[in-house]
């Protein structure tokens, strides 16, 4: 075996595993900024639902 067709497997291995870090890098990325604006969009329906709650309860207490 010559020392270029070595070479140019070590390197062809180093931009491969470059490559895959790189691919499940952004993948984790991609999931943590969806998580974020999963969880928001959730607080935002919690609250809004907390706020029609109340109104409504506030609003029949004060009709009676």
């Amino acid at each position: 075996m010559s020392e270029k067709s070595l070479l140019r497997r070590i390197v062809g291995a180093s931009a491969m595993l470059l490559f895959a870090a790189l691919m499940i890098w952004i993948a984790v990325w991609l999931i943590q900024q969806v998580w974020v604006w999963l969880v928001a969009g959730f607080a935002a329906v919690v609250i809004v639902w907390l706020v029609v709650v109340i109104v409504r309860w506030r609003r029949n207490r004060w009709l009676r």
